[in-house]
């Protein structure tokens, strides 16, 4: 899977250098501008991203970290999301996702566990005219990379501790107990979810994913498929889809006031669509 992450790296410097782009010798935009579409971000989406525990904006001695990499899913997600934050109705991004209105979109909202240690943050959060919450976990080259150990911590079982039970996710519960090293995603997700069900809200996960193709991306659609029959019991607070199917229902309903962004996504995402 490892040589799936390195096309769409690949692919990406690519389509960095064909915009006259410079990168460094480790495939990193050398300005975050360069990154993003119209070359912007909101301040507030910044603000909200430099507040997450990962070094996404600049890391140590101002070095580029991750939201200047062009195969960085924050970034993918920023220029998917943060277009629709301000002076827009976003009825196409709705549309898309399945979900009524959108109120508000922000960026690695925080969802307490309820335990020690840092909670967990969603890469998107899209707050519902209904008052519901639709919390996005954004994926790019992380699950064709290759794989890491990062179990739950030991604070998730201690001293007798079903947490997951407690928050009404029993079947997350058991999945948590049963789970081995190696499930770094499966691990991460519940994580998401039982802060979500600690927020006191209507919410949602939804898993969001690039899909390269090949046999390698029908691995994983197993995959979720797999670990969204472990959990249906619990009721529909989890779902997934890729972002070239996201992008493909938006599609359809974009009119020409948006052509500049639907055009750049597709340039740089999904050019075989």
């Amino acid at each position: 899977m490892a040589n799936i992450a390195k096309e769409i790296k690949s692919q990406q410097k690519r389509w960095a250098r064909a915009q006259g782009i410079d990168l460094d010798d480790q495939g990193y935009c050398l300005k975050l501008e360069d990154n993003l579409f119209w070359q912007y971000i909101n301040p507030e989406t910044r603000d909200e991203i430099a507040r997450g525990y990962r070094r996404e904006l600049t890391g140590k001695e101002g070095r580029q970290e991750y939201m200047y990499a062009p195969h960085g899913s924050m970034a993918l997600a920023c220029n998917f999301f943060d277009y629709w934050r301000y002076g827009k109705d976003a009825a196409p991004l709705a549309y898309a996702l399945g979900v009524s209105k959108v109120s508000s979109i922000c960026f690695r909202e925080k969802f307490r566990t309820g335990l020690p240690g840092k909670p967990p943050h969603a890469s998107v959060v899209l707050h519902l005219a209904s008052g519901k919450l639709l919390a996005i976990e954004s994926r790019f080259t992380e699950r064709f990379s290759s794989p890491k150990k990062n179990p739950l911590g030991k604070s998730y079982f201690s001293d007798g501790k079903e947490p997951w039970r407690q928050a009404g996710l029993p079947c997350c519960q058991e999945l948590a107990e049963n789970l081995s090293d190696g499930h770094r995603d499966v691990a991460h997700i519940l994580r998401h979810m039982l802060g979500l069900a600690n927020s006191g809200k209507n919410w949602q996960m939804l898993y969001l994913w690039f899909d390269p193709g090949g046999a390698e991306s029908k691995i994983h659609q197993e995959e979720i498929d797999e670990f969204i029959n472990a959990i249906k019991s619990d009721g529909e607070k989890f779902r997934a889809m890729t972002y070239q199917s996201l992008f493909d229902r938006m599609s359809e309903v974009l009119d020409t006031s948006h052509e500049k962004y639907r055009k750049y996504l597709k340039e740089r995402y999904f050019r075989h669509r």
